[in-house]
């Protein structure tokens, strides 16, 4: 096992144990809470042509990072079409923090679809 695997390892060995379920109200809610944090720094993010820094620690505040994660790898299993629609609700209040939210649920899919089954997955 390399380091990459261990660490990997050790991640969903300490992430499984928190118990998580798809709970489609609650992805609505969380990403309304975070979409009114992006709402309040859209005009000084957009004039500072800076990063959306609280829209994302939102997002890390609502626990939606691991969203459409499966929950055997402890995340929430959300649907596409739930995925779609935290990124809509983001990007309509600040499209910086939807575009950066939406970039990383296209890694964190590719992640799990080529992923899935690998040496660094099994438990």
């Amino acid at each position: 096992m390399n380091v990459q695997e261990a660490q990997f390892r050790n991640f969903v060995l300490e992430s499984s144990r928190v118990q998580f379920r798809s709970d489609c109200a609650s992805f609505r809610q969380r990403a309304a809470a975070v979409a009114e944090a992006a709402a309040a720094e859209v005009e000084a993010a957009d004039r500072e042509a800076r990063f959306p820094r609280k829209a994302i620690d939102g997002v890390r505040k609502q626990r939606l990072l691991g969203h459409p994660d499966p929950i055997e790898f402890s995340g929430d299993g959300a649907s596409i079409s739930e995925v779609t629609d935290m990124c809509y609700t983001l990007g309509r209040a600040c499209a910086s923090a939807g575009m950066t939210f939406a970039t990383l649920q296209t890694k964190v899919a590719c992640l799990v679809r080529h992923g899935a089954g690998s040496a660094g997955t099994k438990g």
